[in-house]
Parts: structure tokens; sequence; C-alpha cells
């Protein structure tokens, strides 16, 4: 954009994501202890990376759940189950 002065160049940016699934694969995730990231060059485009991602104000959260959205008694239940599951919060009922 030829605007290296403004993260992203300016450009207003939309990310998608899940915060709950699993760590990137061969990377640290963003939340991860900066301290121990080291001074090389792959150490400091995660520092960048950071950094930037930091710079993100606004944040909308999306809370219906798409995928399942029947409304049978098994299906309600089984989305429980997936729902507890992502925030390591099972139940016995939920393992059942």
């Amino acid at each position: 954009t030829g605007n290296p002065d403004h993260a992203f160049g300016g450009l207003h940016m939309v990310f998608a994501g899940d915060f709950a699934q699993l760590p990137p694969v061969q990377s640290r995730p963003l939340y991860t202890n900066m301290e121990r990231v080291r001074a090389s060059r792959t150490g400091q485009e995660i520092l960048i990376g950071r950094s930037l991602w930091e710079q993100v104000t606004d944040v909308v959260m999306l809370r219906t759940n798409m995928r399942q959205t029947y409304t049978s008694d098994e299906e309600q239940r089984f989305r429980t189950v997936l729902t507890n599951l992502r925030y390591k919060a099972c139940t016995s009922d939920d393992i059942e």
C-alpha cells in the first residue's frame, strides 16, 4: 500500500478464528510467554506479529453456533457436550 508507518499498511483487516482451538503448529500462540522468544529472525517475526495483533482495537464475538442449529433434545445435548469440552468443563452427563 506504500504506507509502511501504519499497521497492515493502513488497510482495514478482518480476522476470524476460534481461540479455544489447538495452538498453532510449529509456532507460538499469541498468549505465550514472550520472554522466552530468542533474538532470532523467527523470534523477531513472532514479536512483530504479536505487536500487530495487540493493535487490534475492535472485537466482535459471535456467540451462536451455526454448525449445530437443529433443535431436537439429542442435538441440544450434543451442543452442550461440545461447548463443555471446548472449555474443559465436561460433566458426567457429557461423558455418558
